[in-house]
């Protein structure tokens, strides 16, 4: 994931900051897709797993998730704990309707109510792609820097008797969310991601930027072979879902790119599934638009697989014969 802003309530520097933007960094864009490569059109559930799960190689095992920081007064939960001192308490929104006055109210309602054990509060949400018509087209980002965390001052700015503030700091941190504005767009046009070649292959300045924290030696000799082996090929990438497509003349493969595998799908039937998974292969089966034209499609492909036995099978798909 990116991280395109970061704010600071009490402009201050804190260590636990950037450790914490490390972690989000490493999530992996692919949560936000479907298996088809098509954008999630909810809440991207795996988030605040995967993301916890990093915290813990930092902060150890006194990361807390979906955490009650107020029972048995209320039921409400916390996204993620950080055992900072005092501790941190952190919110992700990662839907189409965020509900940010009831997060930054949740944090704050914490912190006032268990001053000497929490202290920071922090909320992750989308710089991009969501805009909330209530809140004048902004997105959750500029809507909780410009009109929350102001409206929100007389408390962010309480003070206990010692003349200290409650609340230490007020976090922001804006995500770029991958799926761009997608979902928005109209099915029925070219998608403005897709960059085609005219004949052979696109350049590589095309997927090198999308691809940069990626696996791509498999990918590369693929391509390498498949311009060498397939006359007539002509390729195209998806800037946005990280899949290249191949035809000569019509469609013939698919090939996304995640950061654990290559999924492929193949104009080739699917009695060869079998076989597949007889040579070691997961395949799940995607009923997407090219599974209900009868594709092979769904393929798992590691990384470490050698380039033989994926060409092995890449290649029956440009040949009609098989």
């Amino acid at each position: 994931m990116k991280i395109k802003e970061v704010f600071s309530y009490r402009h201050l520097q804190h260590d636990w900051v950037p450790q914490l933007i490390a972690c989000i960094k490493e999530v992996p864009e692919d949560i936000f897709f479907e298996e088809d490569g098509s954008p999630l059109k909810g809440e991207v559930k795996k988030l605040d797993k995967l993301l916890s799960e990093r915290l813990i190689t930092k902060f150890g095992k006194g990361v807390k998730r979906n955490f009650r920081t107020m029972a048995p007064e209320n039921q409400f939960e916390i996204d993620i704990v950080l055992p900072t001192k005092p501790m941190t308490l952190i919110e992700i929104e990662k839907g189409k309707l965020p509900r940010l006055e009831l997060d930054i109210m949740k944090i704050l309602g914490s912190i006032w109510r268990f001053p000497e054990k929490y202290g920071f509060g922090c909320i992750i949400v989308p710089a991009n792609y969501i805009k909330l018509k209530l809140a004048g087209n902004r997105s959750p980002y500029q809507y909780v820097t410009d009109h929350l965390i102001p409206l929100n001052r007389p408390v962010l700015d309480f003070k206990n008797e010692k003349g200290c503030f409650l609340l230490k700091d007020f976090i922001v941190i804006g995500y770029v969310d991958p799926r761009g504005e997608r979902m928005e767009s109209n099915p029925g046009k070219k998608s403005k991601y897709l960059v085609c070649a005219e004949m052979g292959l696109v350049d590589d300045s095309v997927w090198e930027g999308p691809l940069d924290n990626y696996p791509t030696k498999l990918i590369r000799l693929i391509r390498k072979q498949l311009k060498e082996k397939v006359p007539g090929l002509t390729e195209k990438f998806n800037t946005n879902s990280r899949y290249f497509g191949y035809s000569t003349g019509k469609d013939r493969a698919y090939i996304y790119v995640q950061k654990d595998r290559l999924r492929i799908d193949l104009d080739i039937s699917r009695d060869f599934e079998a076989n597949l998974k007889e040579e070691g292969f997961e395949v799940h089966f995607i009923n997407n638009f090219q599974g209900k034209d009868g594709w092979l499609t769904g393929w798992r492909v590691p990384h470490t697989t050698s380039i033989e036995r994926v060409m092995k099978w890449l290649l029956k798909a440009f040949n009609e014969d098989e």
